[in-house]
C-alpha cells in the first residue's frame, strides 16, 4: 500500500465533479508554537506565503455536501509526488543534455551544443506539458478528497471566489 500526504485545505470553487481546493504551505503557518527557534519561521517572514489550487475529484462526496470555505482534507499517494517530481525536473534536464549531446556532435561548435541545448529544453517543457494534458483526468494521478474538516481546527485566511463556466 502506498503512503499518502495528507492535506488541509479550503474550498474555493466547486464544479460539477471536482472541487477546487487551496492550500497554504505549513512551513509559513503562524499559529506553530515553534516559531522563537524554527529557521524556517523566520525565512517566512521575508517571503510572501505560498498558496497552491489543487482540482480535486469528488469522489465519494456530492457538490451539495460541500460549500465554498469549507476545510477539506486530501491526500496524494507518494509515488504520484514523486513520478511528477521526476517528470517534471528530469525531463527536461534529460533533453537538454541529449539535445546538446547530438548537435554538439554533429557539428563540433559550442554554438551548435548551446542552441541544441536549449532547443531540447524546449522540447523537454513541451513534453512535460503534454504528459499534463493527457493524464488530467487519470484516477490514479488524482488527490483524492479525504474528508470535510471540523472549521474551528484548521484556520486559513483565503479569499473565496467563484468559477463562471
Amino acid at each position: 500500500m502506498a503512503l499518502a500526504n495528507t492535506e488541509s485545505g479550503r474550498i474555493v470553487a466547486i464544479e460539477d465533479r471536482h472541487i477546487w481546493v487551496e492550500t497554504v504551505q505549513k512551513s509559513t503557518c503562524q499559529a506553530c508554537s515553534q516559531q522563537s527557534g524554527c529557521g524556517t519561521y523566520t525565512l517566512s517572514k521575508w517571503t510572501p506565503s505560498s498558496r497552491n489550487q489543487i482540482r480535486v475529484p469528488l469522489g465519494q462526496f456530492c457538490a451539495q455536501d460541500l460549500a465554498l470555505g469549507d476545510y477539506v482534507q486530501i491526500k496524494i499517494n507518494d509515488g504520484v509526488v514523486l513520478k511528477s517530481a521526476l517528470i517534471v525536473y528530469i525531463l527536461p534536464l534529460m533533453t537538454m543534455i541529449l539535445g546538446a549531446s547530438l548537435l554538439d556532435s554533429w557539428w563540433q561548435s559550442d554554438l551548435a551544443a548551446m542552441l541544441g541545448a536549449l532547443a531540447g529544453l524546449v522540447i523537454g517543457f513541451l513534453l512535460v506539458r503534454l504528459h499534463a494534458y493527457i493524464n488530467q483526468n487519470n484516477p490514479d494521478l488524482q488527490p483524492e478528497l479525504v474528508g470535510i474538516e471540523n472549521p474551528q481546527n484548521c484556520y486559513i485566511p483565503l479569499p473565496i471566489r467563484e468559477l463562471s463556466e
